[in-house]
């Protein structure tokens, strides 16, 4: 079997494999997985279910399939090609964990996906606010070469 961690070119997250085996059925796969050819068949819904059962390779097969929009509308969230990559690496991360634990999506993977990527960038966003400050603590800082302990740090900082 030939052990891969790109699908059409895209970098699988998290480092999974895509396997080829050689199964005609997703009702007949086993531990080594079902075929690549049939993965790209299956509904989402099916995949979903593989995924559920232990086999990686049907999420790099969903990855595939929606990284493209996912990555599109992370990018309308935020203004950072870099943060955008981030959450939507984030997305995929969170998808993946909570299909494993039983929970995630049911049937419409795309939109679970964006509605994920859009709440991640609003909880970023609070995240990353800035802490105001007003001119004359700054000049009083640096002035005197003032270095704040953790404690004053966080108390300007909502945690």
């Amino acid at each position: 079997m030939l052990s891969r961690r790109f699908v059409c070119g895209e970098e699988v997250p998290g480092g999974m494999t895509v396997t080829g085996g050689a199964h005609d059925s997703l009702a007949g796969a086993d531990v080594a997985g079902p075929d690549v050819l049939v993965l790209r068949a299956a509904a989402d819904i099916e995949l979903l279910r593989l995924v559920r059962a232990g086999h990686d390779d049907a999420f790099a097969e969903l990855f595939a399939r929606h990284a493209s929009a996912v990555r599109g509308f992370a990018v309308r969230c935020c203004t950072d090609i870099a943060d955008a990559e981030d959450l939507a690496a984030e997305a995929f991360f969170r998808v993946l964990q909570a299909v494993r634990r039983g929970s995630g999506p049911d049937d419409n993977v795309r939109a679970y996906l964006l509605t994920v990527v859009r709440r991640l960038a609003a909880e970023w966003s609070v995240r990353r606010r800035d802490v105001p400050v007003n001119d004359e603590e700054l000049s009083r800082q640096v002035d005197a070469g003032y270095v704040a302990s953790a404690g004053e740090i966080l108390a300007h900082c909502r945690v």
